[in-house]
């Protein structure tokens, strides 16, 4: 089993190159970097000597988390074993030296890992996400808590998931998303073809929160994380979902609207509705699909 990391840099650099430090320094040595410079105005330059388990490439313009990550699954996955794994990873992490091997005994399609925030390591930032039953996915704090699927930030996925998903529902990441709530999505449609996920308590990595969004809710994040949320509801529940918790979805979004309303974030909410309902028709396409 070969595994294959994808990461991309927006401005970061410095952390990006801590992040490849840290992988380097991996006790398993069966692995390929796909790195992305994500149309930075800082561009993060190819290391030099160029080593063969880089593969460095360039975009002009900011393509996303989402879009930038299927930029690289074009170049990984057509390289891949069905066996093989796609680690997403975020370049503000680092890894432990352990993580790599721990996933590589694993034969589970979908995989969450163990988060904690590298400015305080004992702290847990993620232990991948959960469901709530409005319909937004939050990171995971206890094991107690039922596991949805792997944050975006560390996740793996073997060959043969991602092809079945990009096979069956037309994609793998939703370029439309751009950057946040679309690992929920990815791990919606997994499960609605009957890929389940697992945890993996001792595959740690260490997460710089907010680094690359300006903050950890940001009106960047905040607009991205709730437009996106609407997305994935309509494109991913089922019926019986929809009828079953409809009561906290409507119940959520009304008091969005309370909440943020004597706010300078309203103006943030409305355009979340807006280019929601802008996006519904689009949205009901993928749903059918």
């Amino acid at each position: 089993m070969k595994i294959h990391i994808l990461t991309i840099n927006f401005n970061q650099s410095e952390y990006t190159k801590k992040c490849i430090e840290s992988i380097n320094e991996s006790t398993f040595k069966n692995f390929t970097i796909y790195l992305l410079d994500n149309g930075s105005k800082d561009p993060f330059t190819q290391p030099s000597p160029e080593t063969s388990n880089l593969k460095f490439y360039h975009s002009e313009e900011n393509l996303g988390f989402a879009e930038g990550n299927n930029l690289l699954l074009r170049k990984a996955l057509p390289k891949t074993k069905p066996e093989d794994l796609i680690l997403f990873l975020n370049n503000d992490t680092e890894i432990d030296p352990n993580l790599l091997q721990t996933l590589s005994t694993q034969t589970n399609d979908v995989i969450a890992t163990r988060m904690m925030k590298l400015d305080n390591p004992q702290e847990i930032d993620n232990l991948g996400l959960t469901m709530r039953k409005s319909g937004l996915a939050v990171n995971r704090k206890s094991p107690d808590k039922k596991l949805f699927g792997p944050s975006g930030g560390c996740a793996a996925y073997t060959a043969r998931a991602l092809n079945t998903i990009q096979e069956k529902t037309g994609h793998i990441y939703d370029k439309d998303y751009f950057c946040y709530a679309e690992d929920a999505d990815l791990a919606w449609r997994a499960q609605n073809l009957g890929l389940k996920p697992i945890y993996l308590d001792n595959a740690i990595c260490y997460h710089k929160i907010g680094a690359a969004s300006g903050g950890e809710f940001s009106k960047f994040t905040m607009y991205h994380t709730l437009r996106n949320t609407l997305y994935n509801i309509v494109k991913d529940a089922k019926a019986s979902t929809l009828i079953k918790h409809s009561p906290w979805i409507i119940g959520f979004q009304i008091a969005l609207f309370f909440r943020y309303l004597p706010t300078k974030r309203f103006t943030t909410l409305l355009k979340v509705h807006k280019d929601f309902l802008k996006a519904l028709p689009k949205l009901l396409n993928k749903r059918r699909r």
